[in-house]
C-alpha cells in the first residue's frame, strides 16, 4: 500500500498536465520509489479530456477518473479523488497547471513522518518573467513558455524551474513568512 496519494485536478489544460503529471513520475522524483505513493489525476470535465492510457501508462502508480464537473469549485473533484486514496496521507495539488521540483514527493513524506498531524504547503511560482497575468501584456504565451521549458531541460534537472520562474504574489512572504493564502500544493 502507497504511503501518499496525490490528487492532482486539471480542467481543460491538456499541455500543461502532461509537464504537471510527468514532474510527479517515479523517474523525476528523487529519493522515492513508485511504490512509495500513488497519483491520480482528475479530469474535472475538460473539453479536450486527458487519455487515460496516456496517464496510467507514465508509471504503475498512475490512475485517472474523469469527474463530471456540477459548479465551478475544483473542490467536488478533490473530494471525489479522496474517496479514491488507498494511503492515509494526502496530498493536492488543485491547479494541474503546477509542476513539481525533483524533491517535493521525498521531501513531503519525511515531513509526514517527522510530525504526527502535519500540514505541509509549497509556495506558488509563475514561469516567466513576472506573474502570468503582467507577463501576458508583454506578449508571454505559450510558446514563450515552451521556449523557456526547453532553453532549462527542466526535465533533467527541475530545479532550473526556479531560474525561469516568478514567486506568486500569494507567496511573497517566503519560507519564513506566514502560511501563503494559496499554496500550489498542500499534504496532510
Amino acid at each position: 500500500m502507497p504511503e501518499r496519494s496525490i490528487i492532482v485536478v486539471f480542467y481543460n489544460m491538456h499541455r500543461e498536465a502532461v509537464r504537471t503529471l510527468r514532474s510527479l513520475s517515479a523517474e523525476y522524483q528523487i529519493d522515492v520509489d513508485a511504490a512509495d505513493y500513488e497519483v491520480i489525476a482528475i479530469d474535472n470535465s475538460s473539453t479536450f479530456s486527458l487519455d487515460k492510457d496516456d496517464v496510467e501508462q507514465i508509471d504503475d502508480n498512475f490512475r485517472y477518473s474523469f469527474f463530471e464537473m456540477k459548479g465551478i469549485s475544483p473542490v467536488d473533484a478533490v473530494n471525489a479523488g479522496v474517496k479514491m486514496v488507498k494511503a492515509k496521507n494526502i496530498a493536492v495539488i488543485v491547479d494541474g497547471a503546477r509542476m513539481a521540483t525533483p524533491g517535493l514527493v521525498s521531501n513531503t513524506l519525511r515531513g509526514l513522518r517527522k510530525f504526527e498531524e502535519p500540514l505541509i504547503c509549497t509556495l506558488s511560482w509563475h514561469l516567466g518573467p513576472d506573474v502570468q497575468s503582467v507577463s501576458m501584456q508583454f506578449g508571454y504565451d505559450q510558446a514563450s513558455e515552451d521556449r523557456l521549458l526547453e532553453i532549462i531541460d527542466w526535465q533533467n534537472n527541475g530545479y532550473k524551474l526556479f531560474d525561469i520562474a516568478t514567486i506568486s504574489p500569494s507567496s511573497r512572504p517566503g519560507f519564513f513568512g506566514e502560511v501563503p493564502r494559496e499554496c500550489s500544493w498542500f499534504a496532510m
